[in-house]
């Protein structure tokens, strides 16, 4: 399931992004060893570097127990041309069952039937195979790969391209 999340998320969130840091590290520019319950309250705000990101839409994956798996939303968004970037993670225990993918075409579908989105996005580092193959297996169309479109550390990154579109059919 996706909810909102709210401030008392911060805690589980905090030790969510610990667990899963040693893979985050490799593709998530936010994750740090030290991230702290405030970090976590400024993603949950949609205040990241002491900015206000207008529109984002932070959702956390949670089980029907309501445990934290994870972390998916909707980001970049670009009103002048009605689209959005959808990025993703999980904790490890939660990887290899279908989760991201799940997740992945909730959100999409959300995004393309009630936010007034044409064009929902997912890009990855060539490297980042998990995650290429989550985006494959939601339905996204395979775009291509642009050279060097994302920056980690002081390395550029290649990156495969995919999307959804409002109206293309993801079954």
């Amino acid at each position: 399931m996706l909810r909102t999340p709210v401030p008392a998320d911060a805690a589980p969130l905090t030790a969510a992004v610990g667990a899963a840091y040693e893979h985050l590290r490799h593709w998530m520019v936010w994750a740090s060893p030290h991230y702290s319950q405030e970090d976590a309250i400024q993603w949950i705000e949609g205040k990241i570097g002491g900015r206000t990101e207008t529109g984002d839409v932070p959702l956390l994956i949670v089980d029907t127990d309501d445990q934290l798996l994870g972390a998916i939303g909707l980001h970049a968004i670009d009103r002048l041309n009605d689209r959005a970037t959808l990025g993703y993670w999980l904790r490890p225990e939660a990887t290899g069952a279908g989760v991201a993918t799940k997740a992945t075409r909730l959100l999409a579908d959300y995004a393309l039937s009630n936010r007034a989105i044409h064009r929902v996005e997912i890009t990855m580092s060539v490297e980042n195979e998990p995650s290429r193959r989550v985006a494959e297996r939601a339905g996204a169309t395979y775009e291509g790969v642009a050279v060097e479109y994302l920056k980690h550390g002081d390395r550029f990154h290649d990156a495969h391209r995919f999307y959804f579109l409002a109206n293309q059919s993801r079954h």
